[in-house]
């Protein structure tokens, strides 16, 4: 019975986190889906803040930091550094190798992101830049803890939503259907496809929020 509670709570415990996850990656898609509209990217950004703008940017990544587990390659963050030439403000962009190809052919571009603070992988070098542009009188777009904005967030939200509602799924039926609560070897036909279906959600599913994870930490 004790086990039995200790693994009810448990399940509980773990919903509430992916509710709440769920819950922030919604946020995100709403507020950079067009509905409401971002505050501008002018002078110094906060953590957390949404923003929308033009930017000159330079189209070669400034810091790229290459993932990988067990040498298998699981994603690839790259930074940009932008500018704005109105007020001599230097901001970064983290952003996929779309966005370097975009600025090639034109350096202003349209930005739109949150804005993120960088983890010890990346504070040490993009503070190394921010030292440089200052010493060339720029002015930065953060102040104290290195910032950047993040213009993938929309993206990973969805996926985070897409992800979650799989592992939702897969709980229901592995938890709250009849098959959950059978011996394996008294599966029927039906009860295999059940168990093999939420078997590969909840592998794709946490495959998928572990490589968002990869991007957030």
């Amino acid at each position: 019975m004790k086990n039995k509670i200790t693994g009810i709570i448990s399940l509980a415990l773990i919903a509430i986190g992916l509710l709440c996850s769920s819950a922030l990656a919604i946020k995100n898609v709403i507020m950079l889906s067009g509905i409401i509209q971002p505050d501008p990217i002018e002078g110094v950004l906060q953590r957390g803040q949404y923003v929308e703008g033009d930017l000159y940017v330079h189209n070669t990544n400034i810091y790229r930091i290459d993932h990988s587990i067990n040498l298998i390659p699981t994603g690839t963050e790259r930074f940009y550094v932008a500018f704005d030439d109105e007020n001599d403000t230097v901001y970064y962009i983290r952003a996929n190798k779309k966005l370097g190809e975009k600025a090639s052919d034109n350096p202003m571009q349209h930005i739109k992101g949150k804005v993120a603070k960088a983890n010890s992988d990346s504070k040490q070098k993009l503070s190394e830049y921010g030292n440089n542009y200052v010493a060339e009188g720029y002015n930065l777009g953060y102040y104290g803890e290195v910032l950047f904005i993040d213009t993938q967030v929309f993206q990973r939200s969805l996926l985070n939503v897409g992800a979650i509602a799989l592992l939702l799924i897969a709980g229901a039926i592995l938890f709250l259907s009849p098959t959950g609560r059978k011996p394996a070897n008294t599966f029927t036909a039906v009860d295999h496809i059940l168990a093999g279906a939420s078997l590969a959600m909840i592998l794709i599913g946490g495959l998928i929020l572990f490589y968002i994870i990869l991007f957030v930490f």
